[in-house]
């Protein structure tokens, strides 16, 4: 008589992440590339990558204690946060992306941020985005 082991049958944990992390991925690839590519997405995704840039560069302002500066660098259509003349984080923007940003924005170890004005174009969509000089509140509003 032989012993047969019997074997557990599924997936671990750790491979369903590994495989839903692939397929993030592969999709974002496609969403950016793809034939499903619109400007409503290369709007949406540039977007969130401004806020998301300048919420970050508030953020660290605060926790680090020194004055950190996002500005554009629309030659190769990213953003830049430095501390300094140190570049922390640099952020890439969806090619069809226009940002129209006159000055950097600068925001102080105290949450508090210069008081300017972007746009963003991404076809026919715009953009605002203000940072209040009483408070440091990123302020946005589709055009």
């Amino acid at each position: 008589m032989t012993l047969r082991i019997k074997r557990e049958q599924g997936f671990t944990l750790l491979e369903m992440i590994i495989v839903l992390a692939l397929a993030g991925l592969f999709l974002s690839l496609m969403l950016e590339r793809g034939p499903v590519h619109s400007t409503l997405a290369s709007f949406l995704q540039a977007r969130e990558r401004v806020l998301s840039t300048l919420r970050n560069a508030r953020l660290d302002a605060m926790t680090k204690g020194v004055s950190i500066t996002v500005r554009p660098d629309m030659a190769h259509a990213q953003l830049l946060e430095l501390s300094g003349k140190i570049i922390v984080r640099q952020v890439s923007l969806p090619k069809e992306a226009v940002l129209v940003a006159p000055v950097p924005i600068v925001f102080q170890p105290n949450g508090l941020g210069s008081a300017v004005s972007w746009v963003l174009h991404v076809g026919a969509r715009t953009f605002n985005v203000s940072i209040s000089p009483l408070t440091g509140r990123i302020m946005t509003r589709d055009a």
